[in-house]
């Protein structure tokens, strides 16, 4: 082929639905300083492919998903069985076959300057882009992950043809459920071996990563609630490591009552916060929590949050093997395409939660490397 592309495919003959996933490999970390939001502007258009196509995968009862990240940009079609070959087809045209024009441009910039506005209203979005900018400082993972509404003017339909042509010939495609490895390769194979791509070069900076050590800062956000934000970076993690923040992420997603009890009694109001956890391709994980405190909590440190929980842990451990057990075909092929991106294989984390205990649990938070707090004031 003319271009690199990674094939994966997990294998379930008890699936009536496939799981179409394309990661092209670039995010808002290749974002020029001067055009943060170029990766989502992309994103945005990459969606605008032929609309009689993409209504398809909602006649057919599927779903289709387009995400930004750091690290890449994801399309996802998920449809029945019988019209995958068709599907992951179509996942293609939206990278190779999508015309980028100055129409669809200056149509798109209104829209996604709302969006934009939309997110900035919630406090703790801003808190999240602070505690970024905060944790990484010079790193590009300091970019803004939505885009800054003065920069999505200045993008051309030239310039965003020619970012997307950087990354074109570096891909990865994931196909999951009752499908063979080679007639996916086949099928992929057919679609590109004719096509004829102009490939551009981007130029990619490497950056270091900040240095170890805590940073804290006191910020306003012209809001009347106060928050505290959380970030921790770990540089080469191990699968144990991993398992302990996916662990904890997943608890706080789902709203487990015994965290709420515990947020609740060192003056946090439970059900009020969010968590993001992430692995990156450049062999880090980063963790972040903002929670809602009262106007006398001044925590600096939630080793006691953390110690608390580890005495639970056996119990909070089980509930997470369940959900996995009962997890969803799509949600389950997501999170293995996620870790294949970067590398990782999601079941050997699945494995080795099973074997995590209270000290494992712990000794994560011993060895976090840099540490980012941010307080909001009214």
């Amino acid at each position: 082929m003319n271009i690199n592309t990674k094939i994966f495919t997990k294998t379930d003959n008890n699936q009536k639905l496939v799981s179409i996933l394309l990661y092209l490999k670039t995010g808002w970390k290749n974002d020029p300083k001067h055009l943060q939001g170029l990766s989502h502007f992309l994103e945005h258009l990459l969606s605008r492919v032929d609309i009689e196509k993409t209504m398809k995968v909602r006649y057919y009862g599927g779903e289709r998903i387009l995400q930004t990240a750091a690290d890449f940009i994801r399309i996802n079609h998920y449809v029945p069985k019988e019209y995958w070959k068709e599907q992951l087809e179509i996942v293609l045209d939206h990278l190779y076959k999508n015309e980028i024009t100055d129409e669809k441009v200056n149509n798109e910039v209104d829209l996604i300057i709302k969006e934009v506005h939309h997110w900035q209203s919630y406090p703790q979005t801003r808190i999240f882009y602070n505690l970024r900018k905060l944790m990484f400082f010079h790193h590009p993972y300091s970019n803004s992950h939505i885009g800054i509404p003065d920069h999505f003017k200045k993008m051309t339909a030239e310039f965003l043809q020619y970012y997307r042509e950087c990354f074109w010939d570096d891909i990865m495609v994931v196909v999951a459920g009752d499908v063979e490895n080679q007639e996916v390769e086949d099928k992929v194979l057919e679609y590109t071996e004719n096509l004829d791509l102009n490939i551009s070069q981007w130029e990619t900076i490497y950056h270091h990563l900040p240095e170890n050590g805590q940073v804290v800062k006191k910020i306003s956000i012209g809001n009347d609630i106060n928050f505290t934000g959380f970030c921790y970076l770990i540089k080469n993690p191990t699968i144990d490591d991993i398992s302990t923040f996916y662990i904890l992420n997943h608890l706080l997603w789902f709203k487990d009552p015994l965290i709420d009890q515990i947020i609740a009694k060192y003056k946090f109001h439970s059900k009020n916060y969010i968590s993001h956890f992430q692995l990156s391709n450049e062999n880090f994980i980063h963790f972040t929590l903002i929670l809602h405190r009262d106007h006398n909590n001044e925590l600096t440190n939630l080793n006691v949050i953390w110690e608390e929980l580890a005495k639970n842990f056996i119990n909070l451990k089980e509930k997470i093997l369940i959900h996995l057990e009962i997890m969803g075909f799509r949600s389950k092929s997501f999170e293995w395409a996620n870790y294949h991106f970067v590398y990782r294989d999601f079941d050997q984390l699945v494995n080795n939660i099973s074997y995590m205990n209270e000290n494992k649990f712990l000794k994560a938070f011993e060895k976090i490397d840099r540490s980012a707090i941010i307080f909001s004031e009214r």
